[in-house]
């Protein structure tokens, strides 16, 4: 499998999956940015891939997303 070309590919990637799963738990952007204590302008960037996320940050969204967060190895 060839490896994206460039970062924005990865974080687009990642905000679809983010959205199909909040999308799944039938939450609005704006219940989730009130769950993360965050402007829902910032869910919305993250979910078209346009905003990265800090490892902290990410582990809250996770949380909130009930999601689990694995680390691989490369």
């Amino acid at each position: 499998m060839a490896r994206p070309r460039r970062n924005e590919n990865v974080a687009s990637l990642f905000g679809e999956k983010l959205k199909e799963r909040r999308v799944e738990l039938g939450l609005s952007q704006k219940k989730l940015a009130e769950m993360l204590e965050m402007h829902s302008n910032n869910i919305i960037e993250i979910e078209k891939g346009r905003r990265g996320l800090t490892v902290d940050s990410l582990v809250r969204y996770c949380e909130a997303l009930q999601m689990e967060v694995e680390l691989k190895r490369i």
